[in-house]
């Protein structure tokens, strides 16, 4: 599959465009249901070190993990 210029996944910052990425969550012992989308927190710093590296800012989408941007609080489980 070949990509045009402006392509979703190609140009990035430097294009004009924000990366976003998503983790569902980050911890050390996750449960089960979610293992396998779970970053460990200190792969998660890794990741952050390497954004500031390439001269990108982190910028948070919620001001907590467990809160919804209404303000809403998550409750644990598959659906939050």
């Amino acid at each position: 599959m070949s990509r045009t210029p402006g392509a979703r996944g190609t140009g990035g910052a430097a294009a004009g465009r924000i990366p976003v990425l998503l983790y569902h969550a980050v911890m050390d012992d996750p449960p089960g249901w979610i293992a396998e989308f779970t970053l460990t927190p200190r792969a998660f710093a890794a990741h952050l070190d390497a954004i500031v590296a390439s001269g990108r800012t982190p910028s948070p989408s919620a001001p907590s993990p467990t809160i919804w941007p209404d303000g809403r609080r998550c409750r644990p489980g598959p659906c939050c």
